[in-house]
């Protein structure tokens, strides 16, 4: 039995993925099958990249204290710069981890900013 909501792309955003933009892409992948392994190389491209992020954030945070006492003041500001700017959204990731809901994006971003702009004023 098919739900007539689901044939409505503006309905919801799953419909709207399902119906205009997975078969644009299946065209240019030329096929499901090979959408489906592009899809999961890159998940799996992903998945790596988080791994090695969380290594190296581990090292940085072992370098200056206990993992549970990791703080902002533990990495002196005129430090902050010189590490990869993937490494310091990570960092402030872990630092905020506590909260309900992981970081946006765009929070990542603003938070690395005003540290930034913090060191360049020291």
């Amino acid at each position: 039995r098919e739900d007539a909501t689901n044939l409505d792309p503006d309905k919801y955003a799953r419909n709207k993925v399902r119906l205009q933009l997975v078969p644009p892409l299946t065209e240019l992948a030329e096929g499901p099958e090979a959408l489906r392994r592009r899809l999961q190389a890159l998940s799996d491209q992903s998945n790596k990249i988080s791994d090695w992020l969380e290594e190296l954030a581990d090292i940085e945070m072992t370098k200056r204290h206990t993992k549970c006492n990791f703080s902002p003041a533990g990495l002196a500001l005129d430090e902050w710069h010189k590490l990869p700017e993937p490494l310091r959204h990570h960092l402030i990731s872990k630092l905020i981890g506590n909260m309900n809901a992981p970081p946006t994006y765009s929070h990542l971003l603003d938070i690395d900013q005003r540290i930034l702009y913090a060191e360049s004023r020291e």
